[in-house]
């Protein structure tokens, strides 16, 4: 069921979308967004639940952990194929997305996002009985924060991992946006180099996403170009240094995922690599 969904999210007609459409009421859904506050820290949580039944009766839950630059309300066509068929959705906007708490795009410590993500988890799951079967769907950055909290999460049901963040390409890696010096990002040094532009220039640009590799979709790329709630910049130094750590945390984490998952990645994906899925197994 949860193969099918997710396939079918991905096919079908393109709906335009933009952040007044986003919010648009959809037949048989109770949509809700608001701030909750997580260690003294607002964090936007979402919720799409099927109003055909009431919170004991949800075949299941499923959590939403979105990626880089983006925010958990790009995901509502996902969530609405759940709730279609009977599933509870919840998002939350990850520290410095969306409308959380956090300068927009400026990771401080990524120990926080996962950190916010347990509590996020357990707050939706408080919401129903115990032992309703829970699911979570992450996708790029996302990923990474999933694989750090899942440890923190008991009883996950299964993973949708999309577009695994463990291995970043030339897309998203690329100093000033020029192809040729992706490798200097890999080198061994990069961390080092990464935290000392990190401490003298936090805010300062360390590498674009090449929005035309995120995105072969030209309907997709205008929505995503004039959402209100996307960062519109190169990735800041401060916050590709807190990456950086964060895919060496995620890495050492994966061993540890003992839940069944499913793992989606475009062959020809060059912001995360698709050995990032592979490296799953």
């Amino acid at each position: 069921c949860l193969i099918k969904i997710m396939v079918g999210c991905c096919g079908g007609p393109v709906i335009e979308y933009d952040e007044s459409e986003y919010l648009q009421s959809v037949p048989g859904v109770k949509f809700s967004e608001k701030l909750v506050e997580i260690d003294g820290k607002n964090r936007n949580f979402l919720s799409w639940l099927p109003e055909s039944v009431a919170g004991n009766e949800v075949k299941g839950i499923v959590l939403m952990s979105h990626g880089l630059h983006e925010h958990a309300l790009r995901y509502c066509n996902v969530a609405h194929a759940f709730t279609s068929v009977g599933f509870a959705v919840y998002a939350i906007d990850h520290a410095a997305h969306g409308k959380s708490d956090g300068e927009r795009g400026l990771i401080e410590d990524y120990k926080v996002l996962p950190s916010d993500f347990v509590k996020f988890a357990a707050t939706a799951r408080s919401a129903h009985p115990p032992g309703k079967p829970t699911f979570i769907v992450c996708h790029s950055m996302g990923t990474l924060v999933v694989l750090l909290a899942l440890q923190s999460i008991p009883d996950v049901t299964a993973i949708v991992f999309s577009g695994c963040a463990l291995f970043s390409g030339p897309g998203a890696s690329s100093l000033f946006g020029l192809r040729c010096l992706f490798p200097v990002s890999q080198l061994s040094i990069a961390p080092t180099l990464a935290g000392c532009m990190a401490a003298m220039n936090p805010r300062g640009p360390a590498a674009p996403v090449i929005l035309e590799e995120v995105t072969s979709d030209p309907a997709e790329l205008a929505r995503f170009r004039r959402d209100p709630r996307v960062r519109h910049a190169n990735i800041m130094n401060r916050t590709a240094h807190q990456l950086l750590q964060m895919v060496v945390a995620a890495k050492a984490a994966v061993p540890a995922v003992r839940a069944p998952f499913l793992a989606l990645h475009g062959a020809a994906d060059v912001v995360t690599l698709p050995r990032g899925s592979e490296a799953l197994h």
